[in-house]
């Protein structure tokens, strides 16, 4: 997998082995969007080497602490469980990776999942499969996700548990998980996101652009989100059908502002970052990144680097 999302990976490597208080022989992480793939199995094979397979596993905590890390800030508004590894599926398809974690069984407080290729070839190493779901995990606990716990589909017990990893020997297949949460748990973020709700709610009386400026707020808050008319209408304590006439009179529409959303989201990050835009592209929203050029460019008449090279703060050069 040769794409900024490796790159990430590799970057919060050294905060898992900090928390584990380990160290290894590694490269200095990749502040690059890309990593190849040689040098990511390389990597984990020397810490598999070094420390057991159970480290790849743990290194997923390392999210807990690599706060600056961006492409975090996709997944950190994730409103539960389900929510999360939606991201996460999304994330691979955007940055088309052959290698897919796959949802198997579903269920409310629950899932099992596996990690597949979706080519012809060797399926995941099982390295890899190790890191992926460590990586869940931690992510999971990220979001706030009450009484997690996981083990591979072939266990009986839990292998993760209380935050605690159990060091037993590894079955042969990793590539399946099963993973259960608390019910009624929605975690931290979702909290913070029903207190963003609550706190921004349109009073009685206001007119109809505060409406369209609320649902502005709301998308803007987390662009990265699957928005759909009824998923908003529920955030602004509407029906779909209230939200669209609304919307409507005020000559708005749930499509043109949610475009508008993510463009003015991509425009602000490329002109006060330097994030690479494949990464700002996944953060706010959008499918894979020649839909973001292209949905960029039809809104702006530049792609993402010629605005980037115009706009960015300290730079007049020509685009073209």
């Amino acid at each position: 997998m040769d794409n900024f999302s490796a790159a990430a990976v590799a970057r919060i490597i050294p905060f898992g082995l900090k928390r584990l208080g380990l160290t290894a022989s590694l490269r200095p992480a990749p502040q690059a969007a890309h990593i190849a793939i040689d040098e990511k199995r390389r990597v984990l094979n020397t810490l598999a080497s070094s420390h057991g397979e159970q480290v790849l596993a743990q290194l997923g905590a390392g999210v807990l602490d690599a706060t600056d890390e961006p492409l975090l800030s996709a997944f950190s508004p994730a409103r539960g469980p389900h929510d999360l590894i939606a991201r996460w599926q999304r994330l691979e398809r955007y940055v088309h990776s052959s290698h897919r974690v796959r949802i198997e069984a579903p269920g409310e407080h629950r899932v099992v999942l596996r990690h597949v290729s979706i080519q012809r070839g060797p399926k995941p190493h099982r390295h890899e499969s190790l890191l992926v779901f460590g990586l869940l995990i931690g992510l999971l606990e990220l979001t706030g996700v009450q009484g997690l716990r996981a083990r591979t589909r072939s266990e009986h017990g839990w292998r993760y548990v209380g935050r605690l990893w159990q060091t037993i020997p590894w079955p042969p297949d990793v590539s399946q998980w099963e993973l259960q949460w608390e019910a009624g748990a929605n975690g931290h973020a979702q909290a913070a996101h029903a207190t963003r709700a609550a706190n921004g709610q349109p009073q009685q009386g206001l007119d109809l652009d505060d409406r369209a400026g609320f649902a502005r707020h709301l998308m803007s808050q987390d662009p990265a989100h699957a928005w759909t008319v009824k998923a908003l209408a529920a955030d602004m304590h509407m029906t779909a059908r209230s939200l669209q006439r609304h919307l409507a009179l005020q000559q708005h529409s749930f499509t043109a502002l949610l475009a508008h959303i993510r463009v003015a989201s991509a425009a602000q990050l490329l002109t006060t970052t330097m994030e690479p835009p494949a990464q700002i592209g996944y953060g706010c929203g959008y499918s894979d990144q020649a839909h973001f050029s292209r949905e960029f460019k039809r809104h702006t008449a530049f792609t993402p680097l010629q605005y980037r090279a115009a706009f960015a703060a300290g730079r007049s050069t020509d685009p073209d």
